[in-house]
């Protein structure tokens, strides 16, 4: 777990930045009712193409704690990590900092050419951000996403979740 109130990687919930609507599909599964943006998790080499005059700002963006302008060019690409005012909250990774984390974004870019995904904090509308496996396991149950990750562990209601599973363990809850 991080320190901190931010969700940075270790218990988020991570998403496709590709889609405005999962912005509403997320918020009904977390049964969150409020305007609740969502941020982008972004590679650290990418950052200074994706968000304008990133450097001033490069060591407060590893903890999600400033918005930037997203390029014109990338806002079409990546809508649902970004603000109606054209500005996004970016948490930027690094491999050595987060290596796993990282790991994570690097083969979602080799698959689709992105190296950002959406990032929210892990958690139930009006629950605090899980902190343990048995409160993943229960926001889990209770919001319906599709998988959950612990270390080498995936969590799964679907079958095609777990058949591309590249883990030490995997269980499917009926």
């Amino acid at each position: 777990m991080e320190y901190g109130s931010r969700s940075l990687g270790s218990r988020s919930i991570l998403a496709a930045p590709t889609d405005v609507s999962i912005n509403d599909w997320l918020n009904e599964k977390l049964q969150r009712t409020e305007f609740m943006p969502f941020a982008p998790a972004v590679l650290d080499q990418a950052a200074g193409e994706i968000f304008v005059d990133y450097q001033p700002g490069a060591f407060a963006a590893e903890y999600m704690t400033v918005t930037f302008d997203v390029d014109p060019a990338w806002r079409a690409r990546i809508p649902a990590v970004v603000h109606v005012d054209g500005t996004a909250r970016p948490q930027v990774v690094e491999s050595t900092t987060s290596p796993a984390y990282y790991r994570v974004i690097e083969q979602y870019e080799r698959r689709t050419g992105l190296p950002v995904v959406l990032n929210t904090s892990f958690n139930v509308h009006e629950e605090p951000i899980v902190e343990s496996p048995a409160e993943a396991l229960r926001a889990f149950v209770s919001s319906r996403l599709d998988a959950v990750v612990m270390g080498g562990v995936v969590v799964s209601r679907d079958a095609a979740v777990l058949e591309h599973a590249r883990a030490r363990e995997v269980v499917a809850l009926a």
